[in-house]
C-alpha cells in the first residue's frame, strides 16, 4: 500500500517534536495503520519533546479527517465539515475517554500519552480516517484548559481499514463550481468508503480551446464520502463565458470533468456599481435643484401678485 502523505506541519519550528510511537511494523510508514475487526479496542501513543528552555503547554485533539481547500487532509478541526452521511462509522465515535489532552511540558523534557478507541460491534466496510492532532498554546501561565491560541500543528494520520482495496476513480463526482471574487471554487465528491489519495489533478480555464489559466497537485486527495473544495484564483482574466477543464489522474487511471462558467470580473463589477451610483446621485441632484427652483418660481409670482396689485 502506497504512503499516505497526510503530515500538515512539522512542529519543531517552536523547538518542540511530536512523535507517534509505532510498533516495528509500520516504522517504515510513519503513521497508524491497522487491519481491524469488530469490539477491539487500541491505544494510539505518542511522544512529546520539548527542546526549548522554556515550559510550553501542547494541545492533542483526535479528530475526523476532512478533506480541505487546496486537495490534501487536514486533521486540525474537531468539526464534521465536508463529511457526507455514511454506514462506516467515523473516528469520532469510537473514543474512549478524553478527545482533547492538554501536556504541560517543562525545558528539555519529554512526556508520553495516547489516545483510546473502540471499533463497533457490528462490522463495517471500508476506511476509518482520523489523526492526532498537536498544537503548541501561546500562554502558558493561563490555566491549562483555559489555554485557546494555538501556534502551530503537527499531525499524524490514523487509518482503519479491512482490506487493501484501492479506491475507485469513477466514484469521483463533480458536486458543483462557482466563481466569486475572481476564485473559481471546484467541489468535488468522493462518493465511497476508501480513501481517495495518490492522484494528480490539474485545472485549467479554457477559452476557444485556448489555456487562459492552471493551477496543478501532485497530491490530490479526499477523505471517504465526503466533498471538498478545490480553489484556484484569477489573475487578469476577462469578464466572458469560459471552460473549466479538470483532470484527475495517476499512472494507471484517468478521468476528465468539464463544465461551463461564467466569470464576471469583480473590479469591472464594482466599477459598474460605482457608476450606477453616481447616476442615480446626479439624479436626486438635479430633482432637488428643479424642485427648489420650482418653488422660487411660486414664491416669486405671489410675491408680485401681492405688492404689484
Amino acid at each position: 500500500m502506497a504512503k499516505l502523505f497526510f503530515i500538515s506541519a512539522k512542529a519543531d519550528t517552536f523547538n518542540y517534536s511530536v512523535n507517534p510511537i509505532l510498533p516495528k511494523s509500520l516504522n517504515d510508514k510513519g503513521y497508524f495503520d491497522y487491519s481491524v475487526h469488530t469490539d477491539q479496542k487500541i491505544k494510539f501513543w505518542f511522544e512529546i519533546n520539548n527542546n526549548s528552555d522554556k515550559t510550553i503547554v501542547v494541545k492533542s485533539s483526535l479528530n475526523n479527517g476532512i478533506s480541505d481547500d487546496n486537495g490534501r487532509i487536514n486533521y486540525s478541526f474537531n468539526h464534521s465539515k465536508g463529511l457526507l452521511k455514511s454506514d462506516t462509522p467515523r473516528l469520532s465515535s469510537m473514543i474512549l475517554g478524553d478527545k482533547e489532552k492538554f501536556d504541560r511540558i517543562k525545558p528539555h523534557a519529554s512526556k508520553k500519552n495516547f489516545f483510546i478507541i473502540k471499533t463497533p460491534q457490528k462490522n463495517f466496510n471500508g476506511d476509518v480516517l482520523g489523526g492526532i492532532n498537536n498544537s503548541i498554546v501561546e500562554n502558558v501561565n493561563q490555566p491549562i484548559h483555559g489555554a485557546v491560541k494555538n501556534l502551530v500543528n503537527y499531525s499524524t494520520t490514523i487509518l482503519l481499514r479491512h482490506d487493501d482495496k484501492i479506491s475507485d476513480i469513477n466514484k469521483l463526482k463533480l458536486k458543483d463550481i462557482r466563481v466569486k471574487n475572481n476564485v473559481i471554487d471546484i467541489q468535488m465528491m468522493n462518493n465511497q468508503s476508501k480513501i481517495f489519495y495518490g492522484y494528480k489533478c490539474l485545472v485549467k480555464l479554457m477559452k476557444d480551446n485556448k489555456t487562459v489559466a492552471s493551477e496543478k497537485t501532485d497530491k490530490y486527495s479526499l477523505v471517504p464520502n465526503s466533498f471538498g473544495h478545490y480553489k484556484m484564483n484569477l489573475f487578469n482574466v476577462h469578464s466572458g463565458k469560459y471552460n473549466v477543464r479538470i483532470l484527475v489522474y495517476n499512472h494507471k487511471n484517468k478521468k476528465i470533468f468539464n463544465r461551463d462558467i461564467y466569470v464576471k470580473n469583480s473590479y469591472q463589477f464594482l466599477s459598474t456599481n460605482k457608476k450606477n451610483n453616481d447616476n442615480k446621485y446626479l439624479i436626486i441632484l438635479i430633482s432637488i435643484v428643479m424642485v427648489t427652483f420650482f418653488i422660487l418660481v411660486l414664491f416669486i409670482i405671489r410675491y408680485l401678485k401681492i405688492f404689484g396689485g
